[in-house]
């Protein structure tokens, strides 16, 4: 459902920009991390914390390209002000933009490395998906609320990595082990 909504608004931005008279963003933020209290990131930490087992659905080997949030905030505001140099040197009415990691990490490593910086020993255990996938299915029959869905689920199976323009490459802080 998230990726067809998605998709549904940036064409309606798309449209909506056609003629060029309003300029628009289109912001593709990689997994978004740093300081907050909102959002997948602190769920993820907040989950490194409590938990000694750490389920990694499908093991963990999705594809990741995070993005810092100040990085992110100083790059729309750049994109705002007109500071953004353009991608591919055309103007349009919409600009297009993947912020992450240039060289994608697996989610298993991302959280590695969280939790080795918190300091934390934690034990990674991989869960396949579709037994997963299976349960939230009957749960969803049952009326049963889990804090997933099956589409996020088989949107796990479909992650893949997106370009990033080397201009915006240049200008993220690189992943630290």
């Amino acid at each position: 459902v998230y990726a067809v909504t998605k998709r549904e608004a940036e064409t309606a931005v798309r449209t909506s920009s056609e003629d060029g008279f309003l300029r628009c963003l289109i912001l593709r933020p990689g997994l978004v991390y740093g300081r907050g209290e909102s959002g997948l990131f602190h769920r993820m930490i907040g989950a490194l914390a409590k938990w000694p087992i750490i389920p990694l659905l499908g093991g963990g080997h999705q594809p990741v390209q995070p993005v810092h949030v100040d990085d992110l905030a100083r790059l729309v505001a750049d994109w705002i002000e007109g500071r953004l140099e353009t991608f591919d040197g055309q103007m349009r009415g919409v600009d297009e933009l993947n912020l992450g990691a240039p060289q994608p990490i697996t989610l298993k490593r991302f959280l590695k490395m969280a939790k080795t910086s918190m300091g934390k020993r934690r034990f990674f255990l991989p869960v396949p998906i579709g037994p997963v996938l299976g349960l939230s299915r009957a749960a969803g029959r049952l009326g049963i609320s889990l804090p997933f869905s099956p589409s996020n689920l088989k949107g796990l199976r479909t992650v893949r990595p997106v370009p990033v323009p080397p201009v915006i490459a240049k200008r993220l802080r690189p992943i630290q082990d």
